[in-house]
């Protein structure tokens, strides 16, 4: 409570992963459901380290135990309006409304972005909870509707998309004072829901099942994306293809839009290198002072591979520095020695270098 000023926090695919608590209707009655693990196969006991894409999950119904009053209130409306179903109560995602409207005596905001349910009708007729597992984590919905009658209920404010989410539910809870609710529901429709990430996703397949093939419209593209790097790697053979004859004036706007594009990333551990691709893009354009920047974070991150050294090598020859771009293709041979281009880079280099090495 020592802060004065408004807070916003950004939950993008957090709720998902938190803490709830499970419960079924059934004939207008509340229960808690338990959840029980079991290895699929049923023959053996139960291993701690067995993935979860191996289990079983197992949901039995018990009388509820004491919950807040709170939480009860609107679990009494979903027993009241709901038919036989599972409802999940998200309390990792209360904790962290409270928390952050705890640390300020100005108002609050908090976005979220996740898979969930958006009202009661979407809540209706769930057999259990669906868990998903990723790896050696799992996630499940996130019920946006509890949490928008849970913050009403609270004093605060919550803003949803009045349509069925095709991909993700985007919503707004608020506490405190915040001026106009109806300008900030204006802006939160705008920028949030109309052309938010839910719409974008749907014509994302649009944008490039179109193949668009001149520079003009792939950059169109990445722009409208607002430099979306998955945009960008799907564009990405596309751009490699129409560099070589990018106008001159045209090539500072690409490197614009892979700067950005590389600002908006954010790693998770996928296998794509997008910064060895930026650098494939600057140096099919011939920019290889910045193409070999771009290889360079891709070395110290992901460390040397056959194919950043090629890359290197390429550069660097573009430059014509063949002292190093011989340095690089050699590297790029030990780890990968029937790389076919690194072996024709490396015979035009012996060839200009005069390399007597070469016999």
């Amino acid at each position: 409570g020592s802060l004065r000023g408004a807070l916003l926090g950004v939950a993008n695919y957090v709720f998902d992963t938190l803490r709830q608590d499970s419960y079924a209707i059934r004939g207008g009655q509340m229960f808690e459901y338990h959840l029980t693990l079991e290895l699929a196969s049923g023959d053996h006991g139960l291993d701690a380290d067995a993935p979860l894409a191996l289990l079983n999950a197992r949901w039995d119904t018990a009388p509820c135990a004491h919950v807040t009053p709170d939480v009860q209130l609107v679990l009494d409306y979903y027993a009241q309006t709901l038919d036989d179903t599972a409802v999940l109560v998200p309390v990792g995602a209360m904790r962290c409304l409270e928390f952050l409207d705890a640390l300020s005596s100005g108002p609050s905001c908090v976005l979220a972005a996740d898979k969930g349910h958006r009202n009661t009708t979407e809540l209706c007729s769930q057999e259990a909870p669906a868990i998903v597992p990723h790896g050696e984590g799992f996630s499940v919905m996130v019920n946006f509707d509890f949490l928008a009658r849970w913050n009403r209920e609270r004093g605060g404010a919550a803003l949803m998309p009045c349509e069925p989410a095709r991909s993700l539910v985007v919503a707004a809870f608020t506490r405190g004072e915040i001026g106009s609710l109806e300008a900030l529901q204006a802006t939160f429709d705008d920028e949030l829901v109309d052309i938010g990430p839910d719409n974008y996703h749907a014509i994302r397949a649009v944008l490039t099942s179109a193949a668009p093939t001149t520079i003009e419209s792939l950059l169109a593209c990445v722009r409208f994306s607002r430099w979306d790097p998955a945009m960008f790697l799907e564009l990405f053979p596309a751009l490699l293809e129409a560099m070589p004859s990018v106008p001159e004036p045209v090539k500072g706007e690409v490197h614009r839009t892979l700067c950005n594009v590389w600002r908006h990333y954010f790693p998770i551990g996928e296998p794509i290198d997008l910064a060895l691709c930026i650098g494939f893009v600057l140096s099919a354009m011939s920019w290889y002072p910045e193409a070999i920047e771009f290889f360079d974070r891709s070395v110290t991150e992901r460390g040397t591979t056959a194919e950043s050294a090629f890359a290197m090598a390429a550069a660097r020859y573009g430059q014509r520095n063949l002292a190093d771009a011989r340095e690089w293709v050699e590297r790029a041979l030990v780890l990968e020695p029937g790389f076919s281009e690194a072996r024709t880079l490396r015979a035009t280099l012996r060839n200009e270098l005069n390399d007597e090495r070469s016999l």
